[in-house]
C-alpha cells in the first residue's frame, strides 16, 4: 500500500466476536454438539406434537436457547429491503469531478472494511479522508452495504463536556430520526442489513479526552454489538481503540522532474494530474483563456506547489483554482514567501503539522477583496451549511445578484464545499471548519465582530420560511404544499437552533420564542422531532409571565411528551393553563394552548386537564370561538369526544367525533388525526368497516406531505384492526411494513404499539414453542416500555394480550396475573368500557371455572355481560378471539347472552 499505510491494532474490543471464538472451539466439540442437536431436534418434535405446552415450554425454551447459541455460523446475512435515513449531508467533491485514486486506496480500504468492524481512516486535514470513505461506500461497496449513515461531528465546538456530548448526541439522533432518544444498544439490534456508520471529523471529539471516552462508550460502542454494522471513524490523529488504522497520505508526486517527459509526469503522478485537470476545468468553466499544454518548466512548478501542500487534494485545489488568473511562477513565489511567516496559534502542535494547509488557505483567502472577506466571515455563522436562497443581500454589494455570485465565487475557489441537497435541485454550501476557524481568528485579531443587523436579517429570513411552512401545513384549503422546503427544513433545523440561541443571547427573545415554537410545531408534524430542550431554559428565564411564557411551556410540554421525560410533561401544561386563567384577552394563542393541552391530556391520561379545557371552551360565545380559531376549537371537540367515550356516552362521543371531522374540513392533515381517533373509537366498539374506512382516509389525507411518521401510526392501527378480525396475513403486512421505520423514526409510543400487534399475530398463530417465545418477548417488552412512559391505554392492551397468550399455552398463573393487571389499569384510568376490560373478565371466568370455582366464574361472567350491555350497540363479539373466549365461558355456564 504505497499511499494508505495499514496499522493493525490488537487491543481487546469491548464486545467479543462469539462466532470467532466458536470457530476456534468447533473442531474439538463438533461431535458432542452434533449428538446434542439430534437429541434436541427429537425433543423439540415431541414437545410440539404431544405436549400440552405447559411446563414443557419453559424447559424446551432454555434448551433451544443454548442450542441456538452454539449453532455453527453459516456466514450468511439476511438482506432486508433498505430503509432510508436522512443522516447528515454527504459532501460532494469540490469541485465536481472523478475521484483521483492513483494508489489503490479504493480497493485497499474497501477490503479492510469488508474484513473488519471498526476502522480509523487518518491523515492531515484536507487529505481527502471524507471523500475517500464516501467514494468507497457509495461506489466500491454499494452492492455490499445497502445503507450508509454519516454522522458528522464537524459542528462540535469547545465547551463543557455535557454540552458537547448533548450536541453530538443530537447530531446522531437526527441521523437516525431518533426523536425518542431511544437507547442505542436497542437501535443497533434492529439493523438486519449490512450497514456502515461513518463518524466523520472525530478530531473535534478526540481533542477532549473526557468527551472522547463518553462518546465512544455511549454513542459508538453500542453499534459494535451488531455484526451487521461496520463503523468507520475519520480523524487527523490516530485512534487506538480501533481494529485497523488506515493512514491516508498525499497523492503521488516527484521531487525532481529531471529526465522525465511531460506525458509521464501528467499521466502517472496523481498530484500533478489533479492540478492539471482542475486548471483545465477552470479554463473551460470561465473561458478566460484557451486550453494549452503545459511546458516541462510549468509542470516542474506544479510539482513543487503540490509538494508544498504535501500533495494534499484540498491544498492542490486551493492553488489550482487561481492558476487561471495568476501565472504559475507568481503563485509559487507568493506561496513560498507566505510559508516563511508565523502561523496563527490555533491548534498548537497541530498548527505546525498542517502549516502548508493553513498557508494554502491564507494565500487563497488573501486574493479576496476586504468586503468579500467580511461577507465570507458572516457565512461562518451557519453551523451546518446553508441554502443559497436563504442568504440575504450583503449591504455592501450592489445587489442580491452580486451576493449570490460571490457565494459561488467562494465555492469555485474551494473556500466553500457544496453539500448534497436531498432533492438535488438547490445549491447548499458550507465552510470547512478549518477555514471557519482561520477567518474567525483573522477577524478577531482585527477587532471585527459580526454585524448584528445582518445576522438578525438572516434570522428573520428563516422566521419567514418557518411561517410559510406553517401556513402550508395549518392554513385552511391550502393546496400549495412545498415538500422541497419541508425536506430542506430538516437540514436547516440545527442552524435554526443556533439562531434561537443567538437571538436569546442578543436581546432578541421575542424572535427566538417565535422561531422555537414554530420549529417545534412543524417538526412535530413532519419530523424528525429532535430539538434541544435546553433552548427553552434561557427563554423561560426571560419570559416570567403572560402568554409568551404559556406558549413556551406548552411547546416544551409537547416535546417532553415525546421523550423519555414524558412524566415531566403535565407540570408545564398546568402552569400554562394557570397563566391563561389570569388573562382577560382571548385570541389564537389562547386557542393554540387549549388545543395542545386538550390533546396532551388524553395522551398523558391527565383527564382533569382536558375536562377543564373543555369546560372553558364550551362556555365561549360564537365570537370567542372565532377568535381562538376554528381548527383549535375542533381539536377541543375531538378531545371531548374521547372523554365522552371514556364515560360511556357513546352516541354523544360519535356525534362529537363526526363534528370534529366536519370542522376540520379543508385541513386535510389535521383531519387525518381526527379520522385516526374516530377509527379507534369504532374499532373499540367492534365496528370494523367504519374503523377501516377512517384509517384509510387518514392515510390518504396525509400522503404527500413528504414525511410518513403519522402514516406509520395509521398503518400500525390498521394492523391491529386486522389482527382482531383474524386476518393475520393482512395484519402482518401492515405491521412489518411499518415496524423497522417506526423503530428509528418514531413516534416511540407507536413503535411499542406496533410491537404489541406483532406479538398478537404470533400469539394467534398455531401453537409452537417458537411462536410462543416470539409473542411473549414482544408483548413483555412493549408492556414494560408503555408502562414506563405511562401510556396506560396501550399498556392495558399489551397486558390482556399477554394474559390470553399465557391462557392459550396453559400457564394459568401468569394469565391470571395479567388479567388482574389489565383490570387495574382499566379501572385506574377510566377504560372499563373498553373491550380489553371485557376480555379480562371473560378470561378470569374461564380460569376460575377450570379450577372448579364455578361461583366465582359465574360472577365474572355476569360482570362481563354487564360491561357488554353498558356499551350500547357494540359489536365486540364480531371479533373472533373475543367471541371464542366469551362463547366458551357461556357454554360452561349454559346461559347465553
Amino acid at each position: 500500500m504505497p499511499n494508505g499505510t495499514l496499522f493493525q491494532t490488537y487491543l481487546l474490543l469491548p464486545v467479543q466476536d462469539l462466532d470467532t471464538i466458536y470457530e476456534q472451539l468447533w473442531p474439538g466439540i463438533g461431535l458432542v454438539l452434533s449428538i446434542l442437536i439430534v437429541l434436541a431436534t427429537v425433543f423439540k418434535w415431541y414437545v410440539e406434537t404431544f405436549s400440552q405446552l405447559g411446563d414443557a415450554v419453559d424447559n424446551s425454551q432454555k434448551i433451544f436457547q443454548r442450542l441456538r447459541f452454539w449453532k455453527k455460523p453459516t456466514g450468511q446475512t439476511v438482506l432486508n429491503k433498505p430503509q432510508l435515513y436522512p443522516g447528515n449531508l454527504m459532501t460532494k467533491e469540490n469541485p465536481k469531478g472523478k475521484y483521483v485514486d492513483d494508489n489503490d486506496n479504493l480497493s485497499n480500504l474497501g477490503e479492510i472494511i469488508e474484513n473488519n468492524q471498526l476502522i480509523n481512516v487518518t491523515g492531515p486535514s484536507g487529505i481527502g479522508k471524507t471523500r475517500l470513505v464516501q467514494e468507497v461506500c457509495t461506489v466500491r461497496l454499494k452492492d455490499r452495504f445497502q445503507l450508509v449513515i454519516e454522522v458528522d461531528f464537524e459542528s462540535l465546538q469547545n465547551g463543557e463536556i455535557e454540552d458537547m456530548f448533548a450536541h453530538a448526541q443530537g447530531i446522531l439522533n437526527r441521523c437516525l430520526n431518533n426523536d425518542r432518544k431511544e437507547d442505542y444498544f436497542f437501535i443497533a439490534k434492529n439493523f438486519q442489513s449490512p450497514t456502515i456508520f461513518f463518524f466523520d471529523h472525530y478530531d473535534h471529539v478526540k481533542l477532549n479526552y473526557g468527551l472522547h471516552v463518553k462518546i465512544y462508550k455511549e454513542l459508538i460502542e453500542p453499534f459494535l454489538t451488531n455484526p451487521n454494522i461496520k463503523v468507520i471513524i475519520t480523524s487527523q490523529v490516530k485512534i487506538n481503540f480501533v481494529q485497523v488504522i488506515y493512514e491516508l497520505e498525499g497523492l503521488s508526486n516527484v521531487r525532481s522532474i529531471d529526465g522525465r517527459s511531460e506525458k509521464d509526469l501528467t499521466s502517472n503522478y496523481g498530484a500533478i494530474k489533479l492540478f492539471c485537470r482542475l486548471h483545465n476545468d477552470y479554463v473551460d468553466k470561465f473561458r478566460k483563456k484557451a486550453r494549452k499544454s503545459f511546458t516541462l518548466e510549468q509542470i516542474g512548478i506544479i510539482a513543487d506547489l503540490c509538494n508544498q501542500v504535501s500533495n494534499n487534494p484540498l491544498g492542490i485545489r486551493l492553488l489550482a483554482c487561481k492558476s487561471v488568473e495568476y501565472e504559475l511562477k507568481t503563485i509559487q513565489g507568493q506561496f513560498t514567501k507566505l510559508l516563511q511567516k508565523e502561523i496563527i496559534p490555533l491548534y498548537g502542535e497541530l498548527s505546525e503539522r498542517h502549516l502548508n494547509m493553513y498557508t494554502a488557505f491564507k494565500w487563497n483567502y488573501d486574493t479576496l477583496g476586504e468586503e468579500e472577506k467580511l461577507f465570507f466571515y458572516h457565512l461562518s455563522f451557519f453551523k451546518n451549511g446553508f441554502y443559497l436562497r436563504n442568504i440575504p443581500h450583503w449591504p455592501q454589494f450592489n445587489d442580491y445578484l452580486e451576493t449570490t455570485e460571490t457565494v459561488k465565487k467562494f465555492y469555485n475557489q474551494s473556500l466553500l464545499r457544496e453539500t448534497i441537497d436531498p432533492d438535488g435541485e438547490e445549491e447548499r454550501y458550507e465552510i470547512y471548519v478549518l477555514f471557519k476557524e482561520n477567518v474567525e481568528w483573522d477577524m478577531k485579531s482585527k477587532g471585527i465582530a459580526y454585524d448584528k443587523t445582518y445576522l438578525l436579517e438572516i434570522c428573520h429570513n428563516y422566521h419567514t420560511l418557518l411561517q410559510k411552512i406553517h401556513s402550508w401545513l395549518f392554513d385552511k384549503d391550502n393546496t400549495d404544499l412545498d415538500n422541497r422546503s419541508i425536506s430542506a427544513l430538516k437540514n436547516d433545523a440545527l442552524d435554526i437552533e443556533g439562531m434561537i440561541k443567538w437571538c436569546t443571547d442578543n436581546a432578541n427573545q421575542d424572535l427566538a420564542l417565535d422561531l422555537l415554537v414554530l420549529l417545534e410545531k412543524i417538526l412535530n408534524e413532519v419530523g424528525p422531532y429532535v430539538i434541544s430542550e435546553k433552548l427553552y431554559d434561557g427563554l423561560l428565564d426571560h419570559f416570567k409571565s403572560g402568554k409568551p411564557r404559556a406558549r413556551l411551556l406548552m411547546s416544551k410540554a409537547r416535546l417532553l411528551k415525546s421523550s423519555k421525560s414524558r412524566d415531566l410533561s403535565p407540570a408545564p401544561i398546568r402552569e400554562a393553563l394557570q397563566i391563561l386563567a389570569e388573562q382577560t384577552s382571548i385570541d389564537k394563542t389562547t386557542g393554540e394552548i387549549y388545543r395542545i393541552g386538550a390533546n396532551l391530556s388524553g395522551e398523558l391520561a391527565e383527564f382533569d386537564i382536558g375536562e377543564s379545557i373543555i369546560e372553558k371552551t364550551m362556555a365561549f360565545s360564537p365570537e370567542e370561538i372565532e377568535k381562538i380559531g376554528m381548527l383549535n376549537y375542533a381539536f377541543v371537540i375531538l378531545e371531548m369526544a374521547r372523554a365522552q367515550e371514556r364515560k360511556g356516552n357513546f352516541d354523544l362521543a360519535a356525534e362529537h367525533f363526526e363534528q370534529s371531522k366536519t370542522l376540520m374540513t379543508g385541513y386535510p392533515l389535521q383531519q387525518a388525526r381526527a379520522c385516526n381517533y374516530t377509527a379507534l373509537f369504532y374499532w373499540r366498539r367492534g365496528k370494523f368497516d367504519k374503523a377501516e374506512k377512517h384509517l384509510k382516509q387518514a392515510i390518504v389525507n396525509y400522503t404527500g406531505i413528504g414525511e410518513d411518521r403519522w402514516i406509520l401510526g395509521f398503518k400500525t392501527n390498521l394492523g391491529l384492526l386486522y389482527s382482531d378480525m383474524a386476518d393475520l396475513e393482512e395484519s402482518l403486512k401492515y405491521t412489518n411494513e411499518t415496524h423497522d421505520a417506526l423503530k428509528l423514526k418514531g413516534p416511540y409510543s407507536w413503535f411499542q404499539i406496533n410491537k404489541i400487534n406483532k406479538g398478537r399475530i404470533y400469539a394467534r398463530k398455531p401453537k409452537t414453542i417458537a411462536h410462543f417465545q416470539t409473542a411473549e418477548a414482544l408483548l413483555l417488552d412493549s408492556y414494560a416500555e408503555l408502562t414506563k412512559i405511562k401510556y396506560w391505554e396501550s399498556a392495558a392492551l399489551a397486558s390482556i394480550e399477554l394474559a390470553d397468550l399465557y391462557y392459550k399455552y396453559n400457564r394459568p398463573k401468569d394469565a391470571t396475573e395479567f388479567c388482574h393487571t389489565t383490570l387495574s389499569l382499566c379501572e385506574d384510568h377510566d377504560f372499563t368500557r373498553y373491550m380489553r376490560y371485557y376480555r379480562a373478565l371473560c378470561l378470569l371466568g374461564l380460569m376460575k371455572f377450570e379450577d372448579g370455582l364455578k361461583d366465582e366464574s359465574n360472577n365474572y361472567l355476569l360482570e362481563a355481560e354487564e360491561v357488554h350491555r353498558s356499551v350500547d350497540k357494540n359489536a365486540w363479539l364480531s371479533y373472533e378471539l373475543t367471541k371464542i373466549r366469551y362463547n366458551q365461558l357461556k357454554k360452561y355456564h349454559s346461559h347465553p347472552l
